[in-house]
């Protein structure tokens, strides 16, 4: 059984602090039309690939309650986009740490730079898990603000 190397991570825990901001940056500053996104594979090359903008929320804002005030319609769209961009970004790695995962599954598991290559996987793994958490927040405070302004429309008058 191999286990995490306790001194490979050292130097990254204050960067895993950061992660989810910087995802949130990083999937608003690439979500335009026209972006791209750099992502490092696992062999170490990095490679362009389109990034697509989040879906927005306008299909959520569709069940907002009639009479919602223009300034609570954007801060739940910001929130849904937010979580989308977040979705995609996770999907994105889950799907690499998936790759990588099956790549791994013929290597040699004693050997040196396979414990070396899962102590990165690990890493990338805790970090995409940091992400889905994010995003799962997102989404729930995104729920609660849709039942609040469903109940402030229900008691206002008509």
């Amino acid at each position: 059984m191999l286990a995490v190397r306790p001194a490979v991570l050292r130097p990254l825990r204050p960067l895993r602090l950061l992660l989810p901001a910087a995802a949130l940056l990083h999937a608003a500053a690439c979500g335009g039309p026209g972006g791209g996104e750099t992502r490092a594979s696992s062999s170490g090359s990095a490679a362009a690939t389109p990034s697509q903008p989040p879906a927005p929320a306008a299909a959520a804002s569709a069940s907002l309650p009639p009479g919602t005030p223009p300034d609570s319609a954007a801060r739940l769209r910001a929130l849904l986009d937010s979580a989308a961009a977040l979705d995609a970004s996770f999907q994105r790695e889950r799907a690499a740490l998936n790759a990588d995962a099956v790549a791994m599954a013929a290597l040699d598991r004693r050997s040196g730079a396979y414990a070396e290559r899962f102590d990165a996987f690990r890493v990338r793994q805790a970090a995409a898990e940091r992400q889905r958490e994010a995003r799962d927040q997102l989404r729930r405070r995104a729920e609660r603000m849709r039942a609040r302004l469903a109940e402030r429309a229900a008691a206002a008058p008509r």
